[in-house]
């Protein structure tokens, strides 16, 4: 288990390559620790699920013994894609729909599912007349009650988040396919920081 300050300034709890954190029925990649929290609350277990991510470096080494351009091109997409779900991961949303201070949430493909189907269970329930408590959690703490209102705003917030993050990896995409080289593909630099850049000017 790994424990540092990142650049937000948070302190942030991370599990090594291969394993998840674990707090009660609930595992994470990472946890962000509030005020109240420790890192001692977290266990690491073996992320059954995990699946080794072939770093950039490695595909270049790659590129220099393949031939084939159209495989160094499916390579290099499927890095791009991997780098978005790594950054979505390291890089929380900060929102002060529920508390004025403001807290992070996780804004991961896991996350944005979960989301849409809270919201989505919540309407089927009160249409047929039933009663239905959302809840959800910012990183590193449990779930607590929501209203439809608070979790409907995260939601939007998180669209318009990832939205040019998303935008970019296409567009990686679109430039790969269109290389005609393996000199062009190596200028190609998958880098989706430029993006939290251009939002925050």
């Amino acid at each position: 288990m790994i424990k540092y300050i990142n650049k937000l300034g948070i302190t942030c709890v991370e599990a090594e390559e291969g394993y998840l954190l674990k707090r009660g029925n609930q595992t994470f990649k990472k946890a962000y620790l509030g005020k109240n929290d420790r890192a001692e609350l977290y266990e690491e277990v073996i992320d059954e699920n995990y699946v080794f991510i072939e770093k950039e470096e490695e595909f270049q080494s790659q590129g220099q013994d393949s031939n084939n351009l159209d495989d160094l091109k499916k390579e290099l997409i499927k890095l791009s894609k991997s780098k978005l779900l790594i950054y979505l991961e390291d890089n929380p949303l900060f929102s002060t729909v529920k508390y004025p201070e403001g807290r992070y949430y996780n804004v991961n493909t896991e996350h944005q599912s979960r989301i849409v189907s809270q919201l989505l269970l919540y309407q089927g329930n009160t249409s047929l007349g039933y009663s239905y408590q959302l809840t959800w959690n910012d990183t590193g703490n449990i779930c607590e009650d929501w209203t439809f209102e608070e979790l409907f705003m995260l939601s939007n917030q998180i669209s318009e988040y990832i939205k040019p993050i998303v935008k970019k990896q296409q567009q990686i995409e679109i430039d790969i396919k269109n290389a005609t080289t393996k000199e062009e593909l190596s200028n190609i630099k998958i880098n989706y920081e430029e993006v939290s850049n251009e939002n925050n000017n």
